[in-house]
C-alpha cells in the first residue's frame, strides 16, 4: 500500500489541500464549514492516491506471436536467456539489499502504527473507566460526569467530564461550553482525524489539519458560549 509513489501523491494532496484552507477559506467560512472541509480532504488525501486513474500514458505491450517451424529447419528461440543477459551478483545484491530495506521500513511503519493503535484504545479505555466512577447526573441532551479524577473539563459523546472545583456561573458556562461539543458531534470529527493520525503518522499536513480541527472546535464554542 504505502510505496514510495503512494506517499509522494498522499503528500502532495494534503499539501494542497492544507494551502488552500489557508489561503482562501481560514477565518472566511462558518466553522462547520471549515471543520467538514478539514475532515473532508484529509481523508480525500489519503484515498485519492488509491485510486486507479488514468493519469499517466498508457502503457505499451508487445506480445510474441507463435513462430512456424518447417521440417527439418532448426529455429533459434530468442526466448531463452544468454549468459550475457542473466543477472549479474551485484544486481542479484543490489535487490536483496532493497527488500531489505523495505522490510525495515514497514516495519518500523507498522510498529509505529501499532502503538498509536494501542494508545488510542486505552485512551478510550480510560474514558470508559472514568464515567463508570463518576457521579452521574443525566440530562435530555447530555450527561455529566463528575468525579475528583477529572484534571480539566471536557466532553466525550453525550457526557460532559467534570470535577468538584466548579460552581456557580463558572459550572454553568463551562457546561455551556461543553455541551455545545456534545450538540455539533465535536467527537467524531476528532476521532475521525485521530484515526488517521495513528495510520498516516508520517504526514505532517495530517497533524497540522488535526490542529485546526480542534482550534476551530473551540472558538466555536467560546463563541457559543459568549452568545
Amino acid at each position: 500500500m504505502f510505496t514510495t509513489l503512494y506517499i509522494f501523491e498522499m503528500l502532495l494532496c494534503s499539501a494542497l489541500f492544507y494551502a488552500l484552507y489557508r489561503l482562501l477559506l481560514e477565518g472566511r467560512v462558518a466553522h462547520s464549514v471549515a471543520r467538514f472541509y478539514l475532515v473532508a480532504t484529509t481523508l480525500l488525501a489519503v484515498s485519492i492516491p488509491m485510486l486507479e486513474l488514468p493519469l499517466y500514458p498508457a502503457e505499451t505491450v508487445y506480445m510474441e506471436l507463435p513462430v512456424m517451424q518447417l521440417e527439418g529447419e532448426v529455429v533459434e528461440d530468442s526466448t531463452v536467456p544468454t549468459q550475457a543477459a542473466m543477472p549479474t551478483e551485484v544486481a542479484v545484491e543490489a535487490t536483496d539489499t532493497m527488500d531489505v530495506v523495505r522490510t525495515v521500513l514497514m516495519s518500523i511503519y507498522l510498529a509505529v502504527v501499532a502503538l498509536n493503535l494501542l494508545r488510542f484504545v486505552v485512551r478510550l479505555v480510560a474514558i470508559a473507566r472514568l464515567r463508570r466512577g463518576a457521579e452521574l447526573t443525566f440530562y435530555e441532551a447530555y450527561t455529566i460526569a463528575e468525579s475528583r479524577r477529572v484534571k480539566e473539563p471536557f466532553s466525550f459523546w453525550r457526557t460532559i467530564f467534570l470535577n468538584y472545583d466548579y460552581s456557580g456561573i463558572e459550572r454553568e458556562q463551562i457546561i455551556a461550553h461543553e455541551a455545545s461539543h456534545v450538540r455539533h458531534r465535536h467527537t467524531v470529527e476528532r476521532l475521525a482525524l485521530e484515526a488517521l493520525r495513528c495510520v498516516a503518522w508520517f504526514n505532517p499536513f495530517v497533524w497540522l489539519a488535526y490542529l485546526l480541527l480542534c482550534r476551530d472546535i473551540e472558538l466555536a464554542c467560546d463563541q457559543k458560549v459568549i452568545k
